[in-house]
């Protein structure tokens, strides 16, 4: 039988004031940088449909080795300049 004392619950919220103002800047910076995270990833998600990044990245693809051998490497001069 499961006794009911400190060690087996888990409480969400703090005891004492001190406790909740450390628990809410704690809850904040987490949620701060989840989303911080997520607009930079998606920033730079979007930059990949950019001209500049393509034109950035054109020189690696048509000079790559792994590119030049695989099945449908013809259609990189169609697709692009």
């Amino acid at each position: 039988m499961i006794q009911n004392d400190e060690r087996t619950t888990r409480q969400d919220t703090p005891r004492s004031a001190e406790d909740q103002w450390g628990w809410r800047l704690e809850t904040t910076g987490a949620v701060l940088i989840r989303y911080s995270l997520v607009i930079v990833l998606l920033w730079v998600g979007a930059l990949k449909f950019t001209a500049y990044e393509a034109e950035l990245v054109a020189n690696f693809v048509e000079n790559s080795p792994r590119i030049a051998v695989r099945p449908f490497s013809w259609l990189i001069p169609a697709l692009g300049s």
